[in-house]
């Protein structure tokens, strides 16, 4: 079975699952040309084949198949997208909570 990763490139947040040879030495490799990224990543290009950049990401997860890895990819995006939400949504009823107790304690 071919391996793939799930990666979050932290230079621009994306989330993407790619062959686990793209990886290398805490790095991922990037195509330089974006209309070739699916067919290299479906394909898995080996890295001398096309121009790439190494980006700084965190790894996700490992070792799974390709439809694995893309489920997991997509998830991951949205549950990023998600979460800051819901820590957004906390922070402003912490903030409520806090301002209700200080009213609370300056009336007595």
């Amino acid at each position: 079975m071919d391996s793939w990763i799930v990666v979050n490139y932290l230079e621009d947040e994306s989330v993407e699952a790619v062959p686990n040879f793209w990886y290398h030495q805490n790095k991922c490799i990037w195509p330089n040309k974006k209309n070739i990224l699916k067919h290299c990543i479906v394909k898995r290009i080996p890295i001398t084949e096309f121009d790439h950049t190494y980006l700084k990401d965190r790894i996700l997860c490992l070792d799974v198949s390709y439809e694995e890895a893309r489920k997991k990819a997509s998830k991951a995006q949205y549950d990023s997208e998600l979460s800051g939400i819901e820590e957004m949504k906390s922070s402003r009823k912490a903030r409520e909570k806090k301002t209700e107790v200080t009213v609370l304690l300056h009336h007595l």
